[in-house]
């Protein structure tokens, strides 16, 4: 069940419920659909903001369901200001270089003292993981299926 779409391209939602909530985002704060986010001092912020794994995942609200641009303070078709959607369960498919087997945690990858916005890769401990994954997938495979789950939302804990 690999999905084999090209590794630049970004995270798409596949299944399952969402479990969406509508969350504060500053207005200078942009972000795109599928971006792994935080919560941080009550605000949305891309996981891009902190420097580690274990950081972003002890953080972790979900995955962006709104694009936000810089600058703006109202998205389109969102009746208040700086507020965006946030999807805190569901099973998406995200960049992923790692061979991976049902069950493995993930967690944001981390380059260059940033976590990633958009890719993860096979957690080094639970305290990185963000998500499971729920299909094997080679290292040839560019997408992982990965179910996640917000610590911060939702009470069930990653296994």
């Amino acid at each position: 069940m690999a999905d084999n779409t090209a590794l630049t391209t970004e995270v798409r939602y596949l299944y399952g419920e969402t479990s969406p909530v509508d969350a504060t985002v500053d207005t200078a704060t942009e972000l795109k659909i599928g971006d792994i986010v935080l919560l941080t001092a009550g605000k949305v912020v891309a996981a891009s903001s902190v420097a580690t794994a274990a950081l972003a995942a002890a953080s972790f609200m979900g995955i962006s369901g709104q694009t936000k641009l810089a600058g703006a303070d109202q998205i389109r078709g969102n009746s208040r200001k700086n507020r965006v959607r946030i999807d805190t369960t569901g099973t998406f498919s995200i960049p992923c270089a790692d061979a991976l087997v049902v069950g493995d945690k993930v967690g944001p990858k981390v380059v260059g003292g940033k976590a990633t916005t958009q890719e993860v890769t096979k957690a080094a401990a639970a305290t990185d993981a963000i998500g499971i994954c729920v299909a094997d997938k080679a290292a040839g495979d560019t997408h992982a299926i990965v179910q996640i789950n917000s610590k911060l939302i939702n009470t069930a804990p990653l296994a």
